[in-house]
């Protein structure tokens, strides 16, 4: 594809651990733009705080987000791919792009540009939490690797479709592709088989403790999901619903109930108990898991977790809480209001907010600064500033080439910068 023009396109932001990163930079135009010569770029390698670019000769550019400052070049080959880095930000594991069935893996340090260790005989892969040990598939095997010596700990056998670690990196989940498999629990430091369960879709609590496993059952609303310890795989008790949320300390969940009479229900996730039932459609938490947002009609409900206690009910389709939680956005129309969450009063009206797109409206959503929101379209992107409500930008996301749309450029994770591409090279914006 020839890149004729800086345009901008769009990607989700992560939004786990966005809140940190975006306390970390500084605000909108206090940092530099980043300018990268040369390409075409054939590969890229992401992180929260860092970016690499790999070029046709071989050679990956990391970039410190923040700063603007390019850390390292990684020389790696003309027939690896940077794949991803490790999540303290040391490593870098690429992968060979080649027909010859070389199918491996290889570990870089990517301060010295030294390869570490190669991995053979793998398809995918992926880093445990604290970047200690990776999982790889290939085959009709999973391995998992010690990160720092690149020993092998353990393979398990089977044809596997699923497997990951879980997010405390205690413990590795996998699921044979034969119908009607279990998903297999094992100890991520020994392999050794903890226990079995049935189910289509399983999932652990925030902090770990207990798993939540329930079968698809088409044109059904209703679910039931069996609540276990982690550790044991023991059955604690079962819940009904058609959906079912952790808050954020997984101490709590609610689980979503449709009907005549639409509900939201709150229970202590050690012991199954039911805490509060609350009016309304299930859409939202607040980033501290605190409060509960409902949909009755145009009526958007907020409610105390803890008590059950209605705080605020607002009006029109909600968007999302800012990042600190002390704003509401919501839409109506055309236009997004801004809410005091606390107070509940109205402090800003964005009016045309989507006037004038001639596609299809996507999302909206809050800026990791709190001070801006974003408005998404299929082909474009807006950012509105709070105070003034007025916009800021609107960037086009892709570019009419040849009879069709080309994506041309992206958003880095968490929403702080953005990459677009041009005939001399690529230039990363502070957004």
């Amino acid at each position: 594809m020839k890149q004729t023009a800086y345009l901008v396109a769009f990607l989700s932001f992560l939004s786990v651990g966005c809140s940190q990163v975006a306390d970390s930079f500084s605000a909108k135009g206090t940092y530099s733009v980043i300018e990268l010569k040369g390409g075409p770029y054939v590969g890229e390698v992401r992180s929260k705080e860092k970016y690499g670019l790999q070029t046709e000769d071989g050679i990956i550019h990391i970039w410190d987000l923040k700063s603007g400052k390019e850390l390292y070049k990684l020389t790696v080959g003309t027939k690896q791919r940077g794949v991803a880095f490790s999540p303290d930000g040391k490593h870098i594991i690429t992968q060979m792009w080649d027909d010859d069935g070389d199918n491996t893996f290889r570990i870089w340090d990517i301060k010295t540009g030294r390869e570490l260790h190669k991995l053979e005989g793998s398809f995918t892969r992926d880093f445990s939490p604290d970047g200690m040990k990776i999982i790889t598939h290939g085959g009709n095997s999973v391995r998992i690797w010690d990160t720092n010596t690149g020993r092998e700990l353990y393979k398990l056998e089977g044809s596997f479709k699923d497997f990951s670690f879980s997010p405390d990196g205690t413990k590795v989940v996998t699921r044979e592709s034969r119908v009607n498999s279990p998903f297999r629990i094992v100890d991520a430091s020994t392999g050794r088989n903890l226990y079995e369960k049935s189910g289509d879709f399983l999932v652990f609590s925030p902090d770990g403790r207990v798993i939540v496993t329930w079968p698809w059952i088409a044109g059904t609303r209703t679910f039931t999901f069996t609540i276990s310890d982690a550790g044991t795989g023991r059955v604690l008790y079962n819940l009904s619903g058609s959906e079912l949320n952790f808050l954020a300390d997984g101490k709590k969940m609610v689980t979503t109930h449709s009907g005549s009479r639409a509900q939201v229900r709150v229970w202590d996730t050690g012991t199954g108990r039911e805490l509060q039932a609350l009016d309304g459609n299930f859409v939202a938490l607040s980033p501290d898991g605190k409060k509960v947002v409902t949909t009755m009609g145009n009526t958007i409900l907020i409610w105390d977790a803890e008590s059950g206690k209605e705080l605020q009910a607002l009006y029109g389709n909600f968007i999302a809480f800012s990042p600190d939680g002390k704003k509401v956005a919501t839409t109506m129309g055309n236009t997004i209001l801004i809410w005091d969450a606390e107070s509940g009063k109205e402090l800003q009206t964005l009016a045309d907010a989507y006037t004038g797109e001639r596609d299809v409206y996507i999302g909206s959503g809050f800026m990791p600064d709190g001070k801006r929101i974003y408005t998404k379209s299929e082909y474009f992107l807006r950012i509105w500033d709070i105070e003034s409500a007025q916009e800021l930008h609107k960037h086009e996301l892709f570019k009419y080439e040849a009879g069709r749309y080309v994506l041309v450029g992206e958003i880095l994770p968490c929403m702080t910068r953005i990459i677009v591409f041009g005939d001399d090279g690529a230039r990363i914006l502070p957004l």
